[in-house]
């Protein structure tokens, strides 16, 4: 606050003061003003720092605000006045006081805060001391023991108990069972009916998950082939591995990628096995091509169609990312345009998805890549507005790939009944792009679509039949889909030898379990027997026998009283879900 607006001059003012603004008062009580102003002063004082103290004793002119603490130290730190009127900053885990630092830092109460072993414990977590039962009586055992209470551990074990015991979600609502476990653990928190049902379908997930990969997906072994990888080999491999685990009369099919030397293998090994067992469908189920191969060979020959476009973007990506300086300024350009911020991708040459996602990438920086060439005149690998269009519908058909890809390569649920009506989906996407008015395009998917007829062009059945023993498909979807993947009077005949397949499969499995059938079948019939005893009547030295009992005899001598449809045909025959 300035003083220069108060008149200094009066009876009492000293002519030595001059150009002082400060109001003399010769009140008693300040006479010690008057004294530090005029020049009757002590040459050995230090005239600056008392007149900053007459200064601060005006607080109706000067007020000192206390500065805001910011540091975040101090939502775990206090600061308390001892006894003696000291101040000191006292921990609120530990209650130990530090010294209050007049310069206002706080690096050594962080250094403490992070030292602090209450601290620690407090951020793991609430933990409690508990006694435990002790099974062995020894001295040496001790029953105290550290637990931590775990909210979302509980919340698990209330999930399995109510899908277990079938109990209604509200049960988690009642107040015995909230009474019950607050009691059990004060730090029990209240969940709601559809919090739990939320937690039943999470725990249903998981516990789906971690079954199928424990009971389904087992390696008995990993073998390392000697070369030369001819098919006698690799087939003289695979046979020593089923005899060494006793397996070789209970393998039905066997699944390989397209490499000519595994056709030879798969035709030896068939061979092998067919002296041993007779395999179903006579071997026409042992033999399965893997499906991802097929695709990336498929998808392969048709982006051969525009390879040049594909040459293009890679080097250009390629170039790019060669510098950090020239990634700096594509970087630059990137922020001038408010493009995402996103890395180009460079491809890996033999794999197409890995090609898909470096054609999608470069595609949202097509705007970019012209203002760059105009700061570096030594790129010279820009695609054209064309390249950039075909570039775009190319995307757009490969993401169905990719879609398909991932379906089917999955590893958390079974797949073999998802190939089929996949397969469908890409044969009718190429048979729409083959009649474009593009002329590359057209190509392409030709191209793509012989490949297809080469590896699909005969009926999988192992494919077919996994997708009709899925409730949802049945033999409705073959009707569906055969006609797309197969011409008129090729789908009918395809159709018809899935259907004998499913019910020569059938016939196999009644054989193969006729012996405990058959056992069944004695049982049934001795429990008929006993209770015929229970339907006659005997007299004196006679028997003489009901006409339950005699329609009972009836029912047993005849093979069927009806026509019972077999459980395939009932299958068959059920709506899908």
């Amino acid at each position: 606050m300035s003083y220069a607006s108060y008149n200094t001059v009066d009876q009492y003012s000293s002519p030595s003061v001059g150009s002082s603004d400060l109001p003399i008062d010769m009140a008693e009580g300040n006479k010690a003003n008057v004294d530090l102003i005029g020049l009757e002063c002590d040459a050995g004082k230090d005239v600056t720092k008392e007149v900053e103290e007459v200064e601060g004793d005006c607080e109706p002119y000067k007020k000192k605000k206390q500065r805001k603490k910011s540091s975040i130290i101090w939502q775990e730190m206090t600061l308390v006045k001892l006894e003696n009127g000291e101040e000191r900053v006292q921990c609120n885990h530990c209650n130990y006081k530090l010294k209050k630092q007049k310069d206002g830092t706080t690096t050594q109460y962080k250094r403490h805060l992070d030292c602090c072993i209450k601290r620690k414990i407090n951020l793991s977590g609430q933990r409690n001391i508990c006694v435990l039962p002790s099974t062995q009586k020894s001295e040496s055992v001790n029953g105290v023991q550290s637990w931590k209470y775990d909210q979302a551990r509980i919340r698990e074990v209330i999930s399995h108990m109510i899908m277990v015991h079938e109990l209604p979600f509200s049960f988690v609502e009642y107040d015995l069972f909230n009474i019950v476990m607050q009691t059990a653990s004060p730090y029990y928190e209240r969940i709601s009916r559809t919090t739990t049902t939320k937690d039943c379908w999470s725990t249903y997930e998981i516990e789906k998950k971690r079954t199928w990969i424990v009971s389904c997906r087992k390696e008995l072994n990993f073998v390392e082939v000697l070369p030369p990888h001819t098919g006698t080999c690799v087939c003289d491999a695979i046979y020593k591995c089923l005899q060494e685990w006793s397996i070789e009369e209970k393998v039905w099919t066997i699944t390989v990628d397209n490499a000519s030397y595994n056709d030879s293998a798969v035709r030896l090994l068939h061979d092998s096995l067919s002296f041993h067992t007779n395999l179903p469908l006579d071997g026409k189920l042992f033999h399965i091509r893997c499906c991802a191969h097929i695709l990336n060979i498929l998808v392969q020959d048709g982006l051969s169609e525009i390879k040049s476009i594909i040459e293009n973007v890679r080097d250009s990506v390629k170039y790019i990312s060669a510098s950090p300086q020239r990634l700096h300024s594509f970087n630059e350009i990137c922020k001038q345009l408010q493009v995402p911020s996103k890395k180009l991708i460079l491809d890996c040459c033999t794999r197409w998805n890995a090609t898909f996602a470096m054609l999608s990438c470069a595609l949202d920086f097509k705007q970019v890549f012209p203002r760059y060439q105009l700061r570096d005149p030594n790129y010279n690998c820009l695609p054209s507005d064309d390249d950039w269009q075909r570039v775009e519908e190319i995307c757009s058909l490969l993401v169905h790939f990719n879609e398909v890809t991932q379906i089917i390569s999955g590893s958390e649920y079974p797949t073999s009944n998802l190939f089929l009506p996949e397969l469908y989906n890409i044969k009718e996407i190429l048979c729409q792009k083959s009649v474009s008015v593009e002329p590359w395009m057209k190509n392409m998917a030709q191209r793509m679509q012989q490949k297809f007829d080469k590896y699909w062009g005969s009926s999988n059945l192992l494919l077919s039949i996994a997708a009709v023993l899925d409730p949802r498909n049945k033999m409705t979807f073959i009707e569906f889909s055969f006609p797309v993947i197969y011409s008129e009077y090729e789908a009918t005949r395809q159709i018809a030898i899935v259907h004998d397949s499913l019910y020569e499969l059938y016939k196999i499995y009644l054989d193969k379990y006729a012996a405990t059938s058959k056992e069944n079948d004695f049982q049934a019939m001795d429990t008929s027997e006993n209770c015929v005893a229970t339907t006659t009547w005997k007299g004196k030295g006679l028997v003489v026998e009901t006409g339950r009992s005699k329609f009972e005899k009836f029912v047993r001598n005849v093979e069927t009283v009806q026509n019972v449809k077999s459980e395939l045909d009932t299958y068959l025959q059920d709506d899908g879900m």
